[in-house]
C-alpha cells in the first residue's frame, strides 16, 4: 500500500519535504491538518503522502484508517523554530497579512513595528512549551502497530539528500529521483518574469545571536529530557 504519512513541528521545511517527495515519488500531496473532518483518511487516494502537523493522539486512529504502519515526524531545535516563526509573523503583518490566530494568540495588530527585544517574549512565551510538548510526544510515541522515525530539521539543512535517502528508505519507496532536489517547488511568473521558488536555507543556531545568555537558559528549561537528547544548551 502505497500511502505514507509525513508530519512534523511548524517551521521544520515540511512544505519543502512533502513538495519534494511528491515530485520525486510521483506521490499526491493530502493536507491532514485544520480541524476534525478536514481530510477524510478513508478517502485518501493510492499514492498519496499527508501532510501534517499532528500530535499522535490526534493522528493515531486516522493511520490505522489509512492502513499505514509507518510515520515521520521531523523536529527543529525550539528556540530557533520560534525565531523562525517570529520572523515570519513579522514580515507577515509587515505587509498587511493579519491572521486572525495570531490576534487570539497574543500577538498584537504593531507586531512588525516592535524592536526584536519586545518580540521575543511575545511569540516565545507563548508558543514554546506547546510546540516542546508535541515534539516530546512524537519522540515517546510507542505503539506495536506503528513505527515512528524521527528525524531532525538541522540534518535536512546539513545534508539534504543524505536525508532524503533515509526518508525513502524508512518508507520503503522502491523508486525516487533525487535530482528534483536541485529544482525549484515552483516557478511563478511575476512582471513578465519567472520567479522560482526554493528552500530557504537560513541558520541553524541565530538565536543564539538574538537571545540574551538568561533567556537562553531560561528557555532551554522548557526543554524534556528526551528533547534535551537531541538539542544542547
Amino acid at each position: 500500500m502505497n500511502r505514507y504519512v509525513y508530519g512534523s513541528i511548524p517551521k521544520a521545511a515540511s512544505t519543502y519535504v512533502i513538495n519534494k517527495l511528491s515530485q520525486g515519488a510521483g506521490l499526491q500531496i493530502q493536507y491532514g491538518d485544520g480541524g476534525p473532518g478536514y481530510l477524510d483518511y478513508s478517502q485518501v487516494p493510492e499514492g498519496s503522502v499527508v501532510k501534517t502537523h499532528s500530535t499522535p493522539d490526534q493522528l493515531i486512529d486516522d493511520l490505522k484508517i489509512l492502513g499505514v504502519d509507518k510515520v515521520v515526524y521531523t523536529i527543529r531545535e525550539p528556540r530557533q523554530m520560534a525565531l523562525s516563526a517570529l520572523h515570519f509573523i513579522s514580515y507577515k503583518m509587515s505587509i498587511g497579512a493579519h491572521e486572525k490566530k495570531w490576534q487570539e494568540d497574543g500577538i498584537p495588530m504593531n507586531f512588525h513595528e516592535l524592536s526584536i527585544d519586545e518580540k521575543v517574549p511575545i511569540v516565545f512565551d507563548f508558543y514554546l512549551k506547546p510546540w516542546i510538548y508535541q515534539m516530546d510526544e512524537w519522540l515517546n510515541f510507542d505503539s506495536p502497530e506503528i513505527s515512528c522515525q524521527i528525524m531532525r530539521f538541522e540534518d535536512f539543512q546539513k545534508d539534504p539528500i543524505s536525508f532524503f535517502k533515509e526518508l525513502v528508505s524508512f518508507y520503503g519507496i522502491k523508486s525516487f529521483d533525487y535530482g528534483v532536489l536541485n529544482e525549484p517547488i515552483r516557478n511563478d511568473k511575476k512582471d513578465d518574469k519567472v520567479v522560482k521558488y526554493n528552500f530557504r536555507k537560513g541558520s541553524t543556531d541565530e538565536f543564539m545571536a538574538v537571545l540574551t545568555p538568561e533567556q537562553n537558559k531560561r528557555y532551554y528549561s522548557y526543554y524534556t529530557s528526551s528533547l534535551k537528547n537531541f538539542y544542547f544548551v
